[in-house]
């Protein structure tokens, strides 16, 4: 996520997680958050995450949540310095799951749900638009920039694409119209297209573009043994795929 160096919970400090409510309060999660997942997939046009809360102080009727919140998240990579250390980003909770009150005491635990706010702008509204004499990159930044909201800044590759160029979207939600783009379009070799979110913002890149992208490890397809070398790292069996099968 912050580097191509990141490989354990170990690599990487949470510098903050505060939970932003409707009204402008602000809730520290360092303390009560045990797990936090932030997934970027070629396969999503946002970026995703879950977080899992132990609260004691009933957070949820205190902020009164229902959806409208926001969760900053800074996090950086140890030993590094500089930008490319540092990942910052605000989030938009959408989902609240696997709430679980403890039987023992007055906790409870549950899992927070965010993504970018992107996502909730796209379901939010619905575009009916025609284009013609461009490349299909052009429709689609035009739609990230005038119903997305998405400045120049959050813009990462955007390959040049080929295909058809004159177009009729009715009533397409905003992330539907550009899935719908990137599936007329290819590149050379007939390579597909995919829009997607990473920490370098958004991309629109051919499948062939990504594959040469600098891989960010190894994965080894064999038994994952114990460690039995006291020297040994105990995260030397991390990367080791214990099955895999194609669709």
């Amino acid at each position: 996520m912050i580097n191509d160096t990141a490989r354990t919970a170990d690599d990487v400090k949470i510098l903050e997680l505060t939970l932003i409510s409707s009204s402008g309060r602000n809730a520290d999660l360092t303390k009560i958050f045990n797990v936090i997942n932030i997934y970027e997939d070629i396969f999503e046009h946002v970026i995703k995450g879950t977080i899992q809360l132990i609260d004691g102080v009933n957070l949820l009727s205190e902020f009164s949540v229902h959806g409208n919140e926001f969760l900053k998240v800074a996090v950086e990579k140890v030993g590094l310095s500089g930008k490319d250390s540092r990942y910052e980003k605000i989030f938009r909770i959408y989902k609240i799951t696997d709430r679980e009150k403890s039987p023992a005491s007055q906790t409870q635990t549950y899992v927070l749900h965010f993504c970018s706010e992107e996502l909730l702008f796209s379901n939010q509204q619905s575009i009916s638009r025609s284009f013609t004499g461009e490349n299909t990159s052009n429709y689609i930044k035009a739609i990230c920039k005038s119903d997305l909201q998405i400045s120049n800044s959050k813009f990462g590759a955007f390959d040049q694409s080929k295909g058809p160029n004159e177009f009729a979207l009715i009533r397409k939600k905003p992330l539907e119209a550009i899935q719908y783009l990137a599936e007329q379009s290819f590149g050379e070799f007939n390579s597909p297209f995919f829009f997607y979110e990473n920490k370098n913002g958004f991309n629109f890149q051919s499948l062939l573009n990504i594959y040469k992208s600098a891989s960010l490890g190894e994965l080894i397809y064999d038994r994952a043994a114990y460690t039995v070398d006291s020297n040994k790292s105990p995260y030397s069996n991390l990367n080791k795929i214990k099955s895999f099968k194609f669709n």
